[in-house]
């Protein structure tokens, strides 16, 4: 939702008329007076950087700052059709490392969209509210042998508002606060984002009316066309009562009416049990995403394991698509393809590829995780200042697992995919399930490698993995 528009003059006197509405708006909304000025501190540089960078000499020029609630976020979005950066100097810089290093932790998220004739979009992120605390309400125990109800007997339907912090607790009781979907932990936001349509959330109650199970269709901004089978819980005590099966029926049946090309699920990829329920449920593997879970989000940077995920779905439609990949990656295309059944022409690029005209890139950070995200929906002339551009302010951003999507529609994508490697990055598969593209999968790991010792996988996501392993660079 949008709270106000502004178009802003290239000089810095213009500066303190954002700062001015963001407090007005922040304030409007619950933000508190000290996370409000530590988030000035990011907007003021970039609103500097644009007006620097983007503009220089030229005060007259306009940019676009528009101030709004994405959930449970105040953001502020900066749209200019300035002059490129010069990304290499500008992101070597050492007033930009340093300003960069000023920066951390005073925003929640931030993203960085190049759209080439559409100029730049920066999107800031500020939490409006603190994680509500929680105390744990079940027991860590074994599930029991057996099940009092028969599956009949809960009353599986979306969710109501009242609801809301049942689930949350829920979720609480079986993961604390390390699960990846924050906005379940804040019950109204929650359930504000299923009336929005940002989510679809189904819960199973038992005859008492105690929510005894959950799971939800999460949408994702990177990638549409598809919704992530997440957020599934069931209370110990209710184990062995076939709850999961009932709920996850109700949302792909859900799924299937919402015009969606697939459903996609991580399944973790140290124990079985997900893969298998992925199995049953008809979904195929389609990638990696290793260290993607922090295992303890209340330890400070380069402590604590992360976990590791698998990537799977099932295609509710399908349609023909040409994929284009370098050698070193087509044994990975072709085992995705083939797992999947999808109608794909896989092309083999060789030599060098020069892209011409504009690209389009995006760049996404979640600071609570530690995780960032590069997309490349086309890779242009601008490609590999780009991604050296996008690729530092992550890791200035303190992301220690940066994953990297391109779009294989054009023979150009193979641009991308070689500088990628350059910078360290490695295949981990294709995702084919999003409507109008597919994405080759890339990740890059920070400060830490892979512990395969750790991971315990069945087909057919052992074959996939065992692809993965023979491509990773050696350490």
């Amino acid at each position: 939702m949008d709270l106000i528009r502004m178009s802003v003059r290239a000089e810095n006197r213009s500066i303190p008329a954002v700062e001015q509405a963001v407090r007005y708006y922040g304030g409007l909304n619950g933000l508190g007076e000290n996370d409000t000025e530590r988030f000035l501190v990011t907007v003021e540089e970039a609103l500097s950087q644009v007006i620097e960078y983007g503009f220089p000499g030229k005060p007259d020029s306009m940019f676009d700052v528009t101030l709004g609630i994405d959930g449970l976020d105040l953001t502020v979005t900066i749209a200019d059709k300035g002059i490129p950066y010069d990304y290499d100097s500008l992101e070597g810089s050492e007033e930009s490392r340093l300003s960069v290093m000023l920066l951390k932790g005073f925003a929640d998220g931030a993203s960085l969209s190049i759209l080439g004739s559409e100029g730049r979009r920066q999107v800031l992120r500020k939490h409006l509210t603190a994680m509500p605390e929680y105390e744990r309400t079940e027991p860590l125990a074994a599930a029991p042998d057996s099940c009092p109800f028969s599956p009949e007997d809960f009353d599986v339907h979306p969710l109501r508002r009242e609801e809301a912090i049942e689930v949350a607790q829920c979720i609480y009781d079986e993961f604390g606060y390390t699960y990846p979907h924050e906005l379940v932990y804040h019950p109204e936001g929650f359930f504000k984002a299923t009336e929005r349509g940002k989510c679809v959330s189904y819960v199973a109650t038992a005859p008492d009316g105690e929510v005894a199970g959950h799971v939800a269709l999460v949408a994702s901004p990177s990638l549409r066309g598809t919704m992530e089978l997440c957020m599934g819980v069931v209370r110990r005590k209710y184990r062995k009562c076939s709850i999961m099966s009932n709920l996850t029926v109700a949302a792909m049946e859900r799924a299937t009416g919402m015009g969606l090309r697939s459903v996609n699920a991580m399944p973790v990829a140290y124990h079985p049990f997900t893969q298998k329920v992925c199995n049953r449920q008809g979904m195929h593997p389609f990638g990696y995403s290793f260290n993607r879970l922090n295992g303890d989000l209340s330890t400070s940077y380069e402590q604590g394991s992360r976990g590791s995920l698998a990537l799977s779905a099932i295609l509710l439609s399908d349609e023909h698509r040409t994929i284009h990949a370098r050698r070193d990656a087509i044994g990975i295309v072709r085992y995705v393809v083939d797992a999947g059944g999808l109608d794909r022409d896989v092309r083999e690029v060789e030599g060098p590829v020069s892209p011409e005209g504009e690209g389009e890139m995006t760049m996404e950070a979640d600071a609570r995780m530690g995780f960032g995200r590069i997309v490349v929906n086309r890779a242009g002339s601008d490609v590999s200042s780009g991604l050296h551009a996008m690729d530092r302010r992550l890791l200035e951003q303190r992301c220690e697992v940066i994953e990297m999507l391109i779009a294989v529609g054009e023979e150009s994508s193979v641009a991308a995919y070689d500088e990628a490697v350059a910078m360290g990055y490695f295949c981990t598969g294709l995702f084919a399930g999003c409507e109008d593209r597919d994405y080759l999968l890339m990740e890059k790991l920070v400060l830490s490698s892979v512990d395969f010792g750790c991971l315990e996988t069945v087909d057919p996501y052992t074959g996939l993995l065992e692809l993965v392993k023979e491509g990773m660079p050696d350490e």
